[in-house]
């Protein structure tokens, strides 16, 4: 699902054993109070270098200046 707020995609969340979930989802997306109250914790991570390339869209500015 493209969409981490979908009524499946909480709904599976709220069914796995682990207490911790490490997100790193579509650019732009933010999880809501829904997936946010399945009693879990989520590590959101950026696949950026920081502190150059910071926030959702870190891959398409690093691609665009670096090429990678």
């Amino acid at each position: 699902n493209n969409n981490i707020n979908d009524f499946e995609v909480v709904n599976a969340v709220a069914k796995i054993k682990e207490s911790i979930i490490v997100y790193s989802g579509f650019g732009g997306q933010i999880l809501k109070s829904e997936i946010l109250n399945t009693g879990k914790k989520f590590l959101h991570i950026h696949p950026g270098i920081v502190p150059y390339y910071r926030g959702s869209t870190t891959v398409y500015y690093s691609l665009l200046s670096e090429g990678n």
